[in-house]
């Protein structure tokens, strides 16, 4: 699968509670901050924010908890890539998004942007 665009990251991280407000600081600065509240960066304001990496470990810190709400995640290693599933209702295997990767945070990526969509 191909890499998420720049939009489609931000898309994701805005999705979990990630927020850009001001700067408490300075009045030229903005303020990145992840889902728990936490400051993650400031910039100046003509500059973007970066949001945080696609990677297992931001995934599965603010992404899977997120979807853990209302639906079962499950990940399965097979030989040559990796199985990202997502079920609506786990237990009677309905509507499921399967993603497949040889990178296991694109497969999990894909698979919570179909549920996002």
């Amino acid at each position: 699968m191909k890499e998420p665009t720049e939009e489609q990251s931000v898309k994701l991280w805005k999705w979990c509670g990630c927020t850009v407000r001001p700067s408490e600081d300075y009045q030229y600065y903005h303020s990145l901050y992840n889902p728990d509240g936490d400051h993650i960066m400031s910039a100046i304001k003509i500059q973007p924010c970066h949001y945080p990496t696609i990677d297992l470990n931001n995934l599965f810190k603010w992404a899977v908890p997120k979807l853990l709400k209302r639906h079962t995640v499950e990940i399965i290693a097979m030989e040559t890539k990796i199985m990202a599933s997502i079920y609506f209702d786990f237990d009677n295997d309905k509507t499921m998004i399967t993603e497949t990767d040889k990178d296991p945070a694109l497969a999990l990526f894909w698979a919570i942007w179909g549920v996002m969509k």
